[in-house]
């Protein structure tokens, strides 16, 4: 069985089906949220440091106020490039 074989078998499973979406998924988050949400990921924002959860911020604020899951999404495509580094 060659590769691309072997490949097309896995992604016949829903196993399969299921990785190949998530990874699509995170390419997409990975091009998509640094335009989108750049800005958004360095604002400070002093009247919301170390705020919790809530509606605004759904993952919080850091010690400077910036919105934790915008950062973590717009740091998606570093950590992707760095994956694909290694």
């Amino acid at each position: 069985m060659t590769y691309r074989s072997r490949l097309l078998a896995v992604l016949r499973t829903p196993p399969g089906l299921v990785a190949l979406a998530a990874l699509a998924l995170l390419a997409g988050l990975a091009l998509l949220a640094p335009p989108l949400l750049g800005e958004t990921a360095g604002r400070m924002d002093p009247l919301a440091m170390g705020e919790g959860v809530s509606a605004l911020h759904p993952l919080g604020t850091d010690d400077l106020g910036r919105d934790l899951l915008a950062r973590i999404l717009v740091a998606t495509r570093l950590s992707l490039g760095l994956a694909l580094a290694a």
